[in-house]
Order: C-alpha cells, then structure tokens, then sequence
C-alpha cells in the first residue's frame, strides 16, 4: 500500500512539472489533476466537494469539507454512493465499491481551457443507482474543445431521499437534490480554476437526472433565476409520484427502512440510524427497494414546500417562475418496455397493472384512464405485427410499438406519457413566455428508441442503428444549445432532406416539436428488453427531422398529458 501510495504521490509531481496548471488550491485542499495524451484533456476525479455524510452528518444537508493541508493526486474517481443492490444487480450495472463517504465531483477540460462554457452533468439511476463517473472524454472531444464538464456523484436511494415527519425535524428532506445543489454551488466557486466560466452553465440530466434537473428548474419557486445555471437539457425526465413529505407513502417507506435497520423501536430512530453499521443500513434500503411496486424504486424526492415547493404537474404548468434562461428538452418513443411487466394481456391485466400503479384512483378514475388510453379495432389482436408508428398517421402508440400491441401496448403508453413524456411537455410549457425565456421539444423516434437510448450518441460508441450523419448532427445541436442557447445548426451539418427544420428550430409555444429520425438502411435485427426486433442499420440510413405539431401527435398525445394534470390530485406527480 505505501509503494502504491508513493508511485501515486510520484505519477502526480510529474503531471505537475509537465503541466503546472493541474495542480489547483480550492481553499480547503490542493487536488493534482492529470494529462491525457489519448483525449488531450486534462481532468481531475475524486475532488471532494462535501464533507463526508457520515455519523451524525448523515441523512442531514451536505456541508462544505474541512480544510486540509494536503495536495492530493486527483487521478481516479472517488468511491461511489451506496446502490440498492438487488436493482443494480438485476441490471447490472452495479459499482464495484460504494460507500456513505461518496461526495466527489471530477472535472473535465481542454488542455488550455479559458472561460470556456461549462457542462455540469447529472446522472440518473432511479434516484436508487447510479454515479457521476462516466467518462465525458468522448462528449468534450466531439466538440472540439467548445466547452468543459463537471460531474458528481450525490447520495440515492434511502441516504438521499429518507423521508418523514421525523426527518424533517432531525435531518434534511431531499438531501440527494441538495447534494446536487452545493456540487453547482462548487461551480459557482471554483471552476473558473479550471478554466470554466460560472455565468455560463448548461445542467444536464437523464432519466432520474433529467427529473433532478427538473426539480432544480422549479427550485424555491424560481428564486434563484440564472445564478446556478442559464441553459438547461432535460432528457427524457423521470416523474414518479411526488409526495408531500410526510405523507403515508414516503412515512411507510420511512418505518420500514427503520425497521429494517434495527431501529424500528427506538425512541429517537434518527439517531439510532446514525450511529447504525453500514452493513446494516445497505440491507434495509435493499429491503425496502424490493418491495417497493414495480416500476418504481421507492425512495424519491419529496414536495417539501421550500426547496421543491409543489408537484411538477402543479407549478410548471401554471407557468410559475423557473431557473435559468433557456430550456432543451425531450422523450424517446418507447420510454416503457424496461419498466412495465409484460405479461399484460387482457383488459383485466391492464387494470390491476393500474390498481397497483395508481393506488388512489377509483373506479371511474380508472373508468376514464381507460377511454383516454383505449382499445382499439386494430390492436384487440395481441399476436399483431408490432411496428414503431409514424405518429401523425396510422395507428398510434397507444396501440402498437415495435415492442406490443393490445393492453401491452396501452400499459406502456400510460407509463411512457405519465412518467417522462409529459413531464417533458410541462417542463417545454413553464419556459415559454415566462419571464422571456426560452424553450425547445423534440422526440427521439429513431427505431429503438428505448427509454435513455438517445444518450448513447452524445457518450458512448453509438448503436448500428445510429448512423453517421445523425449522430453528427445531435451532437452539433448539443455543442450549439451549450454554448449559445440555441439548438440551430447549419443546414450542412444537419444533412436533412426536405427539411430546414433544424436551422429554425421552433420555440416551443404553439405546440411544435422535432423529430428526430431516419430512413433507409439495411434491415436488420438487435436485441431489447422484449427480444429481438427489427431494425436498420448503415450503409443508406438517411436523417429524417422534421416539425410536428406535439398536441395532435400519436393520437392525441396533449390531451393525454391533460389528463395526468387534472389528475394530479390523486396522483401527485
């Protein structure tokens, strides 16, 4: 361990003598960054920006760390926070190690980064999973060096989101989002050391991250206006039922984690978890998330009538005040497959799907949800060719994807449309003509269009079903919404026939969205979470965008997302 420990201390000095900009002072320590000669950026993983939330900081805000006098090698990410691993497991992406001392941030930059933009990413996971240690090389060198990235791991599951009565008199509600919050208040303070510029920060988020992002947009009602960020990417933004923070569900989840934990008879239960073995607290969030209904994951944030003051389906769509300037945000055209059972095959299927999904509806609730998501003469047949729609025409989604047809299909439709495409619409909604800012919509309809499929174009090796030219173009729309605002691109990069759609983006406002999609290719087949299905792949494949109108798509898809509104008070969403 000390040899490693002296190699590590060795490695940095050298960093340092070749490049003396990687070491950085935050006040409080000196990190060590290093130079990649692969990527040419320099980074810095596993800066602490928190004290440990351990012991009696736990369950409570994070706090800034003590000040140290060390210099420390920032050469690999810090430990990641503790997973519920029966779900991380089952979908294996489990981290190799956790812990409750988790809070570290990495940053990401060009080798002669000058108050360049900056892209603070936050990671999804069901606010169960998940960490902030992606490699964001490919992001920043698709772009040329146009701007720099931060990201973070913040606390999930039970240490994030424990919520009650209790907690809100002996810790903090929501401290997963209020991790996230002083990891922007980091950037805030110092990313300028690093060559970023702090009037200039797009948030991002997926998924979990994407609602996140979200409840930051509606933070304190709009109080903190540009000064955390300006520019906001809300991908495919996940809404579970939001409850008020001392109501019966998150309450129970609360006793049971614990009971679980060993604290369930204690006079003082917070306190009990706090000084509670590790090991101990792991298997009651373990616990708790299991039997948690499917489809969801429990633990989630709460309305707490400060931070996150009211449900997103309340205050977005009531055009309160938001944060930040400009907003970019989406839902992919088959969100559901991986969280909906799928044996759901008859009418009497699809109702108990419901009853379990929506707890409070009653009879004619679910009477109404029923009509407004409805069988049809085309779709009655559950052995049907199943087909992506073309969404302004033909059958619907309601009705069929390459994935069901039938009551499959329509419990896919629900889940897609309440959990992530509507909160999407209301998020485009609250940033048009309010306060003069901002908005754009669009839909990733290109086939497997799977709930965070998109993402791969923008961070990973992209699918066969991604051709060049299209995942050239996300990227340029990315690059130009990060650093003007804006998603326009040139008509050459954008390489759409028929189409000028994405040089004159539409602001959201009349219900017009983008499509993102091709045409062509060979046929082909992939895997997916309901087998394999049909697909198409280079050489031919040809970008289709094009500008639709969001309210009349798949049948009728702003209706629907009226529905879930005025059901908001039997749902809190």
């Amino acid at each position: 361990m000390q040899l490693q420990t002296w190699l590590a201390l060795g490695l940095a000095t050298l960093a340092h003598a070749e490049y003396p900009s990687l070491t950085v002072d935050l006040g409080y320590a000196k990190y060590v960054g290093i130079h990649n000669e692969t990527t040419g950026l320099n980074t810095w993983k596993g800066m602490r920006y928190a004290a440990p939330p351990i012991g009696d900081l736990s369950f409570r805000a994070p706090i800034e760390p003590e000040k140290t006098n060390l210099t420390i090698s920032a050469d690999s990410y810090g430990t990641a926070c503790v997973q519920a691993y029966t779900v991380s497991q089952r979908l294996g992406n489990s981290p190799e190690e956790t812990d409750q001392d988790c809070l570290f941030l990495n940053v990401y930059a060009p080798e002669e980064a000058n108050n360049l933009p900056v892209f603070f990413y936050v990671h999804g996971g069901g606010y169960l999973l998940g960490d902030g240690n992606p490699d964001l090389s490919l992001l920043l060198n698709s772009h040329d060096g146009e701007f720099m990235a931060v990201s973070f791991n913040y606390r999930v599951g039970a240490y994030g989101f424990l919520s009650s009565e209790d907690v809100k008199q002996n810790g903090d509600l929501n401290a997963g989002i209020l991790d996230q919050r002083l990891a922007l208040e980091w950037v805030q303070k110092y990313v300028h050391l690093f060559g970023g510029d702090c009037s200039n920060v797009t948030i991002y988020g997926d998924s979990a991250g994407g609602g996140s992002v979200m409840l930051h947009a509606m933070a304190y009602g709009g109080a903190d206006g540009d000064r955390l960020f300006q520019k906001v990417i809300a991908a495919s933004p996940y809404l579970p039922k939001q409850y008020k923070y001392n109501d019966d569900y998150p309450t129970f989840l609360y006793d049971q984690f614990a009971q679980f934990s060993g604290c369930g008879d204690a006079k003082d239960k917070m306190a009990c978890l706090r000084t509670q073995d590790m090991e101990v607290l792991r298997e009651a969030n373990d616990n708790v998330t299991a039997a948690a209904v499917n489809g969801t994951f429990g633990f989630a944030p709460v309305t707490d009538g400060n931070l996150i003051p009211g449900p997103p389906s309340v205050q977005l769509v009531e055009k309160k005040a938001v944060n930040g300037q400009f907003m970019l945000t989406n839902h992919n055209a088959d969100e559901a497959p991986g969280f909906v059972p799928a044996n759901i095959t008859t009418e009497a299927d699809l109702v108990d799907f419901i009853r379990i999904r929506f707890q409070w509806f009653d009879d004619e609730d679910i009477s109404a949800l029923l009509e407004t998501y409805p069988l049809t003469s085309c779709s009655r047949n559950a052995s049907n060719p199943r087909f992506a729609t073309a969404g302004d025409s033909g059958p619907t989604a309601v009705e069929v994807s390459p994935y069901a047809v039938g009551n499959q299909q329509r419990a896919y439709a629900i889940f897609s449309e309440a959990n992530f495409a509507c909160p999407s619409y209301w998020l485009a909604t609250a940033y048009t003509d309010n306060y003069a800012k901002t908005s754009y919509l669009h839909t990733y309809a290109n086939q497997l269009a799977l709930h965070s499929f998109d993402a791969m174009v923008y961070f990973n090796k992209p699918s066969p079903s991604q051709g060049p030219a299209f995942v050239r173009a996300l990227r340029a729309i990315w690059g130009a919404f990060i650093t003007t605002g804006s998603p326009n691109i040139p008509s050459a990069v954008a390489n759409n026939s028929g189409s000028d759609v994405l040089s004159h983006w539409p602001v959201w406002g009349h219900d017009r969205m983008v499509v993102y999609n091709q045409t062509g290719g060979v046929l082909s087949s992939d895997a997916s979470p309901r087998g394999n299905i049909s697909d198409y792949h280079d050489p031919g494949l040809r970008n289709d965008f094009r500008e639709v109108n969001a309210r009349t798509w798949e049948g009728g898809r702003g209706n629907r997302c009226d529905f879930w509104k005025r059901m908001a008070p039997k749902v809190p969403m």
